[in-house]
């Protein structure tokens, strides 16, 4: 019998039983997934590294300018989102603030949001004071950062900053100091000669009760405490729910002025910005 014969007798069998395919399947898709996730944790240590040496630099610029960091940040939160940690004090000549911890999400690069926040407070007090430091029990920050950030902040660069109509949004500040809790929005940046402009609308509860604190604390005098309290009144209202006193104020920069709603409050000092050109744009600032 020949051999063609004996195949017709007898049908094919596959040598590969079916339990065989599916655990090879099996082994193959296991070491695709084991690939990319060594991939991807090469990936996120690699951006790690970019962003602390990003951190380091600006640390450097820092204690060049007398700001001392008395810890070194570190970046965290592997497999997900890189995120700064730092917890230590903030030095500077005047002022040293008490951070337990700051976890800071994003990278500072154009375009980008930044997330910052304080999650168990901060607190600081001036380098010559004695007693306690003012302590703020909690603060977020969430912003975009502008499309175009200048390399330096001089007229030159910040002229064609302003020109391209750049500026810088927040999209949240919160603060908690008990008993006063305080929400917080709005945008920044330059008006034609490079004066700070901008809004920030606030709304807060518990302001009555944080000033009627501070003047028993000895922070507010008796006539300061009447003032405030005079001063926004007119800003308050009552909620309808829990008759609590909610405050909403905007405030404004503009024309070398800060504004409360409508009313000038106090003139802003003008920034006088280092210029590359022997000729300052400065000297064309007016504040009316």
């Amino acid at each position: 019998m020949t051999f063609t014969q004996n195949m017709s007798d007898h049908s094919y069998q596959n040598p590969l039983r079916p339990q065989q395919s599916l655990a090879g399947f099996l082994i193959i898709g296991l070491m695709g997934m084991l690939c990319l996730f060594v991939a991807y944790s090469a990936y996120w240590f690699y951006y790690a590294g970019v962003v602390k040496e990003h951190i380091d630099n600006h640390v450097l610029e820092l204690s060049e300018n007398d700001v001392v960091l008395s810890e070194t940040p570190s970046v965290r939160g592997f497999p997900f989102f890189h995120t700064v940690h730092y917890t230590g004090h903030i030095t500077t000549s005047s002022i040293d603030f008490n951070i337990p911890s700051v976890l800071i999400k994003g990278i500072s690069l154009p375009g980008q949001v930044l997330s910052i926040s304080f999650p168990n407070g901060l607190s600081w007090k001036a380098a010559s004071q004695i007693g306690p430091s003012y302590l703020l029990n909690g603060l977020n920050l969430k912003l975009t950062l502008p499309d175009v950030i200048p390399d330096k902040a001089t007229v030159e660069e910040l002229t064609q900053w302003q020109a391209l109509g750049q500026y810088l949004k927040v999209h949240e500040l919160s603060i908690q100091k008990d008993p006063l809790n305080l929400m917080a929005a709005g945008e920044f940046s330059l008006d034609q000669y490079l004066q700070p402009k901008g809004q920030l609308v606030i709304e807060s509860r518990g302001h009555e009760k944080l000033i009627q604190s501070l003047s028993r604390e000895g922070f507010l005098s008796a006539q300061d405490n009447l003032f405030i309290q005079g001063a926004i009144s007119g800003f308050s209202k009552i909620d309808a729910k829990t008759s609590e006193k909610i405050l909403h104020m905007s405030f404004e920069l503009k024309d070398g002025f800060l504004y409360v709603g409508p009313i000038k409050i106090a003139p802003i000092p003008p920034i006088m910005w280092p210029s590359d050109q022997p000729v300052n744009l400065n000297k064309n600032l007016q504040v009316k």
